[in-house]
């Protein structure tokens, strides 16, 4: 078979963060189960009938990009006094540059994702949802 097709894989990980300029409910430190789905497209390999092995897939986002978010402390690298505390608590954390929102995290996911993935399939779009019920799509390049 001849042609293109775009493959998703979504992965849970569980995080915690805090919007620090935000003037409500999440300023203050919690946690969430997020889902995330990376869509890729790619021509569909004549021979394998695939455009790549989702165990490929899998692993590579997982090893380069999940495992990254899964079980850390996503903090504003501007939040100094949470960031040293969490540091010294040893726990694992992230610095990001502004507030750890849906759209930021899908975007370094995005950023993360495009270099694990092979010359052979294009990431289209990296989906982070916060809830069951509210998600973040990103789309195009990230700045």
């Amino acid at each position: 078979m001849d042609g293109e097709a775009t493959l998703g894989i979504t992965f849970d990980f569980h995080a915690a963060h805090r919007l620090m300029n935000y003037m409500g409910d999440c300023k203050q430190l919690h946690g969430h189960t997020y889902k995330v789905q990376f869509n890729v497209t790619g021509r569909i390999n004549e021979a394998s009938g695939m455009v790549l092995d989702f165990r490929n897939l899998k692993e590579r986002l997982w090893n380069h990009v999940v495992s990254y978010f899964d079980h850390a402390t996503l903090l504003n690298n501007a939040d100094r006094v949470l960031c040293a505390f969490v540091k010294g608590q040893g726990w694992k954390y992230q610095e990001h540059a502004g507030e750890t929102t849906a759209e930021n995290i899908a975007c370094r996911m995005r950023t993360l994702a495009a270099v694990a993935l092979p010359d052979i399939v294009t990431l289209r779009e990296v989906c982070v949802w916060e809830t069951e019920n509210v998600y973040a799509l990103v789309y195009g390049a990230c700045v």
